[in-house]
């Protein structure tokens, strides 16, 4: 279990009996916790959820009785996990539904994406579903308010957003597995072969990798930024709207009347693999979802949809 002796965890008394808070809370420990493995003692159960021994012991019973659980005590060698039971468990733990967050599923590359994580996520026993929701900010916006229990973004955008909130917390990145394409400064002027004082860039304010990589490129630069939504931007560059994007190369059809300079800047790795971030309010979700998440199998169902061998489903 993943409780920590000494680090308080605040139980709501009202409108809730304390009880059952602390049967949620446990049974979401639970969850995580593989069979075979022993139970911290109640001393330590109690300690961390702040409660009494008689709370935890009665929650431990509670779980026990309805059928959550099988546990065997085991003298001095403490209480071992024999069996469990998933969906009582999580009906127990108050999860009536899982629900992340990830960009539209416009190409290949996330469709694969949405796919492995919709794969790994629907043999969890609480109904998994997702959110498309364009921009990091904007996701991790809804993250904050607890809207969404995981929200995808960029290993870049995620680090950065770490610093900024305490409240959240990385699920996991993968390396194995793509986020997106690499970007490029696209140029709709005539004649333009680089970047110039005067020229009008598009920037999405909500997309946070567009718009970190838009300050790199621009600096120095006296340009005229106009803040827009990227699919907005990408269709205002080619009617001549803008003179200027930072966009994914895969996002802009080729076309004569760009100038298309790839990136010095480009983020590297970190803008082109996945990462999830969690709430930490949300009590062991960050385990919950880690016992379900497979990276291989994310990988494996995405090169199949970037191959064109298999159609994406995630829904």
């Amino acid at each position: 279990m993943h409780l920590e002796a000494g680090k308080q965890i605040a139980l709501k008394t009202e409108p809730y009996k304390k009880t059952w808070v602390v049967t949620t809370k446990i049974a979401r420990e639970l969850i995580s916790l593989p069979e075979g493995e022993k139970l911290p003692t109640v001393g330590y159960i109690s300690d961390a959820l702040c409660t009494s021994h008689g709370i935890v012991q009665k929650a431990l019973l509670t779980l026990e009785e309805s059928g959550c659980v099988e546990m065997k005590k085991q003298g001095r060698g403490g209480t071992v996990l024999i069996k469990k039971n998933p969906p009582l468990l999580f009906e127990a733990a108050g999860i009536k539904g899982i629900t992340g967050a990830m960009p539209l599923p416009l190409n290949t590359c996330l469709a694969g994406l949405a796919t492995g994580l919709y794969d790994v996520l629907s043999s969890c026993p609480a109904p998994f579903g997702f959110a498309f929701l364009h921009g990091a900010q904007t996701r991790v916006d809804a993250l904050l308010r607890e809207t969404y229990d995981f929200v995808v973004v960029s290993r870049a955008a995620a680090m950065l957003f770490l610093e900024r909130h305490e409240e959240l917390e990385l699920l996991a990145d993968y390396k194995s597995v793509q986020y997106s394409g690499h970007f490029a400064l696209f140029i709709n002027r005539k004649g333009a072969t680089r970047l110039h004082d005067g020229f009008t860039v598009g920037v999405d304010q909500q997309f946070t990798d567009q718009m970190i990589l838009t300050q790199l490129v621009c600096s120095g630069k006296k340009v005229r930024f106009v803040p827009m939504a990227y699919q907005r931007a990408c269709s205002a560059l080619v009617s001549g709207e803008i003179e200027c994007l930072v966009a994914r190369v895969d996002d802009i059809a080729a076309s004569d009347i760009f100038t298309v300079i790839p990136l010095e800047t480009d983020g590297g790795p970190d803008m082109t693999t996945p990462a999830l971030l969690c709430n930490r309010n949300a009590f062991n979700m960050k385990n919950i979802l880690s016992s379900y998440l497979d990276e291989g199998r994310i990988c494996v169902a995405q090169q199949a949809v970037m191959n064109l061998t298999r159609d994406p489903c995630f829904y």
